[in-house]
């Protein structure tokens, strides 16, 4: 070997022993958070929030590997962007590599804290799943069943008796009353993570169990829409935001379904309501109320929706605004409550009485709960409620011996049909302001003419007819209010019949009033009564009035009868 080679020989070896120290792995110097913005590890967000997580190498690195829990992220790069809309603690992982080998891996405990102003106007931070709950409401209970989370509920009120499950458990998970009578000793004993509570419980209880530390978290709903949210946040809260979402989306695809049936409804379409828990004295309930809301939602008019809560309604208002359907609660007690109010001669002059319409709701608490079965209280008042609609000219699948309301496309008429077998029917109603041909006018009548034909009366067992009014209408036709009767053309007979009404006088819309009476078929009706005879004919004589009279009385004074104005 000559020089030359053996001084490329030692060149290359030098080169392989300096190749070898430079090939050592690379190593991370630092890292850093833009949180903190340090090298701390372990740091608090917020959710929905996010932070970069930064790391430094002595060296180029290829290929930097992230994991979120042991979950790979697609991440090459030496920065990581974190965010969760969970709460909890998470493991977040990074270590890179190059052809010499790995970095050592560095290592952050993020917790994610999840905070809500609840409806008591306190501050609670969230930060671990919830194992062991208390229930404070039967609301409550019912949503976090409904959730899921019925294995993880340690106590509950003796009130709550929903799900059946829940009504069968004994003292050992009954943490005393609602409002009232609170076992403070008994929550603490049952070491709670969570305490479910609601406006209505005792504050100062509330208070105390907040200052010894536990999480505490207060809600209150007063419409349909309170409700989704108060079930979207003890599902935020228990981490159950998926069984949430598709408790209210179910919830609401019902919802919705009620309100576009009855969005076409005119208001003549739309039965006055009266909802009672209490007959002696008569309670009922008005705005800011669950039953209020319902009752609204499933298309009817709430005669009480000016009252302020519940609150106590007078025989002389009940009088005045005549309802037409009546709703009896009670807790359990609605078909005695109905049956007293039927005994109050107030109540027996509304229509309601006269038509027969007392319903009793079949579980009060799926009205008077705030929670997941308040949809199931609603499709019970629809139901009560419902418009049958007339798409057409036809009726489909009529239920045979059932009172059905029907929305024709004439709003002045309101029929309720009674049907001795059921399937489809046809019917057609027209409005005009003289009789259809073949039939003779009458000078008494209102001045329309209301044509109901179809085979509808193949199959009708009896009916309640009602036509709206306009003042107009009453004024042009000079007829007193109080004489209005319902007439029928009886086409047999070729003559009109008149049937004992029912004068409504209660503003309806762009409506004076109503004429409603039972009638057994179809063909055409009208309103007829009793002109006023001193109505602008001068004929009155000393003494008399113009009462009544729309217009001027002064052609009835000029006349020379000296009668008055009142």
């Amino acid at each position: 070997m000559n020089w030359n080679s053996r001084i490329l020989w030692i060149l290359a070896a030098c080169m392989l022993i300096l190749g070898g120290v430079a090939g050592a792995s690379p190593v991370i110097t630092s890292s850093s958070n833009s949180k903190t913005n340090t090298n701390v590890t372990n740091f608090t967000i917020g959710t929905s929030a996010s932070v970069s997580l930064q790391v430094f190498s002595n060296e180029t690195v290829d290929n930097w590997n992230w994991t979120v829990d042991n979950a790979v992220q697609n991440n090459n790069a030496a920065t990581l962007t974190f965010s969760r809309d969970y709460y909890g603690t998470y493991v977040i992982t990074a270590n890179g590599s190059n052809i010499n080998g790995t970095t050592q891996t560095v290592t952050w405990n993020v917790t994610v804290e999840l905070t809500i102003v609840d409806s008591l106007g306190r501050t609670v931070k969230i930060s671990k799943k919830p194992e062991r709950i208390i229930s404070l409401s039967p609301t409550n209970t019912e949503i976090l069943f409904a959730l899921g989370l019925g294995s993880k509920v340690v106590g509950v009120t003796d009130y709550c008796d929903y799900p059946p499950e829940v009504a069968a458990w004994d003292s050992t998970k009954r943490v005393g009353g609602y409002a009232a009578n609170i076992n403070l000793e008994k929550i603490v004993s049952l070491t709670p993570d969570l305490i479910l509570a609601e406006y209505g419980n005792p504050i100062d209880i509330l208070n105390a169990l907040a200052y010894s530390g536990y999480k505490v978290v207060g809600v209150k709903a007063e419409n349909l829409d309170d409700v989704m949210s108060h079930i979207e946040l003890v599902g935020k809260i228990t981490n159950e935001t998926g069984n949430a979402s598709n408790l209210t989306a179910n919830m609401s695809q019902r919802i919705n379904q009620i309100k576009n049936n009855v969005s076409s409804l005119e208001t003549t379409q739309k039965f006055r309501v009266f909802y009672t828990i209490w007959a002696d004295p008569i309670w009922t309930t008005g705005s800011g109320t669950f039953a209020n809301d319902l009752i609204t939602t499933a298309g009817g008019l709430n005669i009480a929706s000016d009252v302020s809560g519940w609150a106590v309604f007078s025989s002389e208002s009940l009088i005045v605004r005549n309802p037409q359907v009546i709703i009896c609660s009670a807790m359990g007690m609605g078909e005695s409550v109905c049956n007293a109010l039927k005994q109050n001669p107030a109540v027996s002059t509304t229509d309601a009485y006269k038509m027969g319409r007392f319903h009793v709701i079949s579980d009060p608490n799926i009205i008077e709960r705030p929670g997941p079965r308040i949809v199931d209280g609603l499709e019970e008042v629809y139901n009560i409620l419902k418009v049958q609609t007339v798409s057409g000219g036809l009726v489909q699948n009529l239920t045979p011996n059932t009172a059905i309301p029907l929305k024709v496309d004439i709003p002045d008429v309101f029929p309720i049909v009674n049907m001795s077998a059921g399937g489809d029917v046809t019917i057609t109603v027209q409005k005009n302001s003289s009789p259809p041909a073949g039939v003779s006018a009458i000078s008494n009548s209102i001045g329309k003419y209301i044509n109901i034909s179809g085979n509808i009366s193949d199959k009708l067992a009896s009916a309640i007819l009602r036509i709206y009014y306009t003042q107009s209408e009453l004024d042009a036709s000079y007829l007193t209010e109080n004489s209005l009767v319902l007439q029928r053309y009886d086409p047999s007979s070729q003559s009109w019949e008149s049937f004992t009404s029912n004068v409504d006088t209660t503003d309806v819309g762009t409506y004076a009033g109503s004429v409603w009476a039972n009638v057994s078929h179809f063909s055409t009706f009208t309103i007829a009564g009793t002109k006023n005879p001193y109505c602008g004919d001068g004929s009155c004589s000393a003494g008399e009035s113009c009462s009544g009279c729309p217009q001027d009385c002064g052609a009835c004074l000029s006349g020379g009868g000296g009668g008055s104005i009142e």
